[in-house]
C-alpha cells in the first residue's frame, strides 16, 4: 500500500510517515508542493490515502485531476482547530474525506485513517462486477463456498445465499422460478470459480490436448488460461464463441501450410507473451467489430486471420513486445534487429500470401497494424485518413490488448488505459473504433461522447 502526504513543514512529513509505516504499513511519499502532487498522480502514481495539510489554496486543481483519470482516494485534511473551523464550510461532504485536529495524538489521526481506508475497501468491493454462472451448479452443492446473487434489475442484484449457507435445491428452484435459471457471482468469487471448475476439469483436458484440431485447442488454452481474464476485461460468452467459429475457419485455411499450421498451433498451446497477444487480441477485435456498422462473419475473420499472424514474421519474444517504434525499448535495438522490427508486416504479409483463398484486406490490416493516426507509425507514416478503417480497429485491439496483459486487468488500470486510448484515437474511424471498444468492455462509467475529448490537430 502507497501513502502521499503533502505538508508545508519536514517534521509534520516525518509524523504522518511514522503512523502509516507503523500501524498500517504503508509506504509513502512526501511533498510540499500540490503541483508535484498532481504530477505524481497524472504519472501514475496511485496512493491508498492522501493527507493533506490546509490551508492550500490550489486544493481545487486536485478535484479535476483525480475526476479526469477517475481515482477515489481516501482524503484526509489536517489543519489546527481554528483553521478547520475557517474551511468547514468549503469542505464537500464524502464518505472517503475526513478531518483531523494535528493538535490530537497519533492515536486519533491513525483511528482516523483506519476508517477511511475500511470505507474505500468496503467501496471496492461493493463496486465489483456482477457474473453470470448457471444455477445447477448448485443444485447438489450443499453448502455454497461464494455468495450467490439473482438480477431484481438493470443495475441491481439480491444476495439470496451468504458464503456457507446451506443449499436446498427446492428453494433454489423456488428463487429462481419464472424461467429464471441464472445465478451471480461478484468478480473476485467469479474467477476463484471458473479456476476451481477448470482445476476439477483438467486432468481430462491434459489428456486430450496432445492430439487435437485447432479449434479444440484453442478452446483449451482460452479455458485453461484465459477464461478469467475475457470476463474481467468484459468479454461475453457470445464473442467467444464468434471468436472460436473463426478460428476454426482459419484452421482449416492453414491446414495445408506447414509453416502456418505449425505458428497456430504455437500460438493455441503455449502460454507465452505472443501467444497471449495474438488470441487474446483476436477475441477483443471480434468484441469490437460487434459494434461497428462493419460487423459481419467476413469481418470476423478477417481481423482473426490478421490477429493471429500479424507478428508470424517475428520469432524474437523480446521483438514481439515492442509496441512501437517510438517505444524506448525500440530505440535501444541494435540497427540489425531495429531493420528486423520496422519489416515484420510487409514479410508477414509475404508469408500469408501462400494461403489459397486468403480474404480481401488481411493484407492490408496486417500491413498497416503498426500505423499510426498522427503518421508517426510504420511502414508507410500513414495518417488516419489513410488508414483502412479494418486496420484502424485493429490497432485499438493489439494496443488495448498489449497494455493489459504488461500491465494487468485491474478495473482501475484498464480505465486508466482506456482513457489515455481516447486521447490517442481520436479521428475518424480510429473514434469510431474506441467508442466501439467501450462498450464491448461494458465499461458504462466510459461510454461518454467521444467529443469530449480534445482534437488535436
Amino acid at each position: 500500500m502507497l501513502g502521499l502526504i503533502l505538508t508545508k513543514a519536514g517534521i509534520l512529513n516525518s509524523y504522518f510517515e511514522k503512523i502509516l509505516d507503523e500501524r498500517f504499513h504503508i509506504k509513502s511519499v512526501a511533498t510540499e508542493s500540490l503541483f508535484h502532487l498532481i504530477d505524481l498522480i497524472k504519472g501514475g502514481y496511485r496512493p491508498d490515502i492522501l493527507i493533506i495539510e490546509l490551508p492550500e489554496s490550489q486544493l481545487a486543481d486536485l478535484h479535476p485531476v483525480l475526476e479526469k483519470f477517475k481515482i477515489k482516494i481516501p482524503l484526509l485534511l489536517f489543519a489546527t482547530k481554528d483553521e478547520l473551523d475557517l474551511h468547514a464550510s468549503s469542505i464537500p461532504y464524502h464518505p472517503l474525506i475526513s478531518t483531523i485536529d494535528i493538535a490530537t495524538g497519533a492515536n486519533t489521526v491513525g483511528n482516523a485513517i483506519a476508517r477511511l481506508l475500511r470505507i474505500k475497501k468496503r467501496q471496492e468491493h461493493d463496486n465489483q462486477r456482477y457474473y453470470q454462472v448457471s444455477s445447477d451448479h448448485f443444485m447438489q452443492s450443499g453448502h455454497t463456498a461464494y455468495d450467490l446473487y439473482i438480477r431484481i434489475g438493470q443495475e441491481k442484484h439480491l444476495k439470496i445465499f451468504s458464503q456457507g449457507d446451506q443449499i436446498e435445491s427446492y428453494e433454489l428452484d423456488r428463487l429462481t422460478e419464472g424461467g429464471e435459471r441464472e445465478l451471480y457471482l461478484k468478480e473476485n468469487d467469479y474467477a476463484h470459480f471458473t479456476q476451481h471448475l477448470l482445476g476439477m476439469a483438467s486432468n481430462n483436458i491434459d489428456q486430450k490436448s496432445t492430439d487435437m484440431g485447432h479449434a479444440t485447442a484453442l478452446a483449451v488454452f482460452a479455458q485453461k488460461t484465459l477464461n478469467s481474464t475475457l470476463h474481467q476485461i468484459g468479454i461475453n460468452e457470445s464473442t467467444v464463441e464468434t471468436a472460436n467459429d473463426c478460428i476454426e475457419i482459419v484452421s482449416k485455411l492453414v491446414e495445408k501450410n506447414g509453416t502456418l499450421s505449425d505458428f497456430l498451433s504455437k500460438c493455441l498451446h503455449q502460454d507465452d507473451f505472443s501467444s497471449r497477444h495474438s488470441v487474446v487480441t483476436a477475441y477483443v477485435a471480434v468484441a469490437m467489430l460487434s459494434y461497428t456498422p462493419f460487423s459481419s462473419q467476413s469481418t470476423h475473420l478477417k481481423m482473426t486471420l490478421a490477429a493471429m499472424f500479424h507478428d508470424i514474421a517475428l520469432e524474437d519474444e523480446e521483438l514481439i513486445k515492442i509496441p512501437s517504434n517510438e517505444d524506448k525499448t525500440f530505440n535501444k535495438l541494435s540497427s540489425h534487429r531495429k531493420k528486423i522490427y520496422l519489416q515484420h508486416p510487409q514479410l508477414a504479409v509475404d508469408i500469408l500470401n501462400k494461403i489459397d483463398g486468403l480474404p480481401p484486406d488481411v493484407e492490408t490490416i496486417i500491413l498497416q497494424h503498426h500505423e499510426h493516426p498522427d503518421g508517426h507509425g510504420f511502414p508507410r507514416s500513414l495518417a488516419f485518413n489513410r488508414i483502412h478503417a479494418l486496420s484502424a480497429f485493429f490497432i485499438i485491439a493489439e494496443d488495448f490488448t498489449h497494455s493489459i496483459i504488461t500491465s494487468g486487468i485491474a478495473t482501475e488500470n484498464i480505465i486508466c488505459i482506456l482513457q489515455n486510448m481516447k486521447i490517442k484515437y481520436h479521428h475518424e474511424n480510429f473514434k469510431i473504433g474506441m467508442t466501439a471498444l467501450i462498450q464491448a468492455l461494458g465499461r458504462r462509467e466510459m461510454q461518454k461522447s467521444q467529443n469530449e475529448v480534445k482534437n488535436v490537430s
